[in-house]
């Protein structure tokens, strides 16, 4: 299952327990920065989203792979670059 589709279906089932996603789903933070005599201030608004790297781990950046058929089969998912990776 792909990072957008776990998003949306908004929880992940590993070896028989829940994990709640929803504190993951894309939202608005807003806020000011103080103007300073030179500029005025400035409200923003920063649209926030997380990818899977956030909560998840793949393989090693040193040519190291993980032994996939030794771990659980509820943990490994697809990235976006269809990459698999370990919750």
């Amino acid at each position: 299952m792909q990072w957008h589709q776990l998003l949306k279906q908004g929880h992940l089932d590993v070896d028989g327990r829940r994990y709640d996603l929803t504190h993951l789903l894309a939202g608005v933070v807003q806020f000011t920065i103080p103007g300073t005599g030179k500029y005025p201030l400035l409200p923003v608004s920063m649209r926030v989203e997380y990818t899977s790297h956030c909560v998840s781990y793949g393989p090693l950046g040193n040519g190291e792979t993980f032994d996939f058929t030794s771990l659980s089969a509820s943990r490994v998912r697809s990235s976006r670059r269809r990459t698999r990776i370990l919750f």
